[in-house]
């Protein structure tokens, strides 16, 4: 599921995700969306102007848009990798696409907009915003967001078929194994 995921999560945020959470404002959205400045990464690469021949670099505060793009794309990538584990086994794979598809277009990228796009109404950095809010490391637009999505598709899909009936076993305990003790290191 997650390898899947990788891959669609990164077309959709290449092909209009970045533009919805970093262009500014859709017009008549009242912020709550980024506009298509940059849909189809149109304004993110780098152009060749025949001009002055020489490379125009797009730039997003000191560093250049492509490599602003693929650092939030990675975010982008996670948070919903971070949901399946609400309905891992619960779902069907067509719903899990589907779901984690629109969940990060109409959740994830508005959510990012509003909390780190410079003109978000949530941007400690906007002095015009009427509810600025730090963002430590992702922990609103990532953790929160995908922590309450989960929580609600726990409740909603409900127990595992057999949960509290029959013992269920591991899939493989070597890898719980490794995969607790790279827990252990990395906290």
């Amino acid at each position: 599921q997650c390898i899947f995921l990788m891959g669609m999560m990164s077309v959709i945020w290449a092909l209009f995700g970045y533009s919805l959470a970093f262009a500014p404002d859709l017009p008549g959205s009242g912020g709550l969306v980024g506009g298509t400045d940059f849909f189809f990464m149109n304004g993110v690469m780098s152009t060749w102007d025949s001009g002055s021949n020489s490379q125009v670099v797009p730039m997003e505060m000191s560093l250049p848009k492509s490599l602003h793009m693929v650092y939030q794309m990675m975010f982008f990538i996670i948070t919903p990798a971070l949901i399946c584990g609400a309905f891992a086994e619960r779902m069907k794979f067509s719903a899990m696409v589907a779901y984690c598809g629109l969940w990060g277009i109409f959740v994830y990228c508005p959510l990012a907009h509003w909390v780190w796009s410079g003109g978000g109404f949530l941007n400690a950095f906007n002095t015009s915003a009427p509810f600025p809010a730090f963002d430590f490391a992702g922990g609103a637009v990532v953790h929160i967001s995908s922590g309450a999505s989960a929580l609600i598709c726990a409740l909603m899909i409900g127990k595992r078929k057999g949960y509290g009936h029959e013992p269920l076993i591991p899939h493989n305990l070597t890898y719980t194994f490794i995969g607790a003790t790279m827990l252990w290191v990395g906290w």
